[in-house]
């Protein structure tokens, strides 16, 4: 099988990590933000092992990240404010190129 490599770049990316605890349940999350994905943050969830591209104006739609990232109905709220300031502050990040 031949194989046709369409694209292989390096950037610099800015990565965080987020832990949050709630009452009953710990959240552990990578947020890595690229250039590549039109402004939207890469988030990785430890618990669930599942990665989304999700911008701010996205959170809206929980059915989008709720069961993806492993939130329990408990936390949805608390965890949407926490996401949401921490991809809009995704913003200012500098860009690359």
């Amino acid at each position: 099988m031949k194989l046709d490599i369409l694209q292989d770049e390096i950037e610099q990316q800015n990565a965080r990590f987020i832990c949050f605890l709630s009452d009953t349940h710990r959240y552990d999350f990578w947020i890595f933000y690229s250039h590549k994905f039109y402004g939207k943050s890469m988030v990785y969830s430890l618990h669930s092992g599942k990665l989304l591209l999700l911008c701010p104006s996205e959170l809206e739609d929980l059915n989008n990240w709720q069961v993806s990232l492993g939130v329990v109905d408990d936390d949805v709220e608390s965890i949407f404010e926490l996401l949401k300031q921490v991809l809009e502050s995704s913003k200012v990040l500098k860009p690359q190129y």
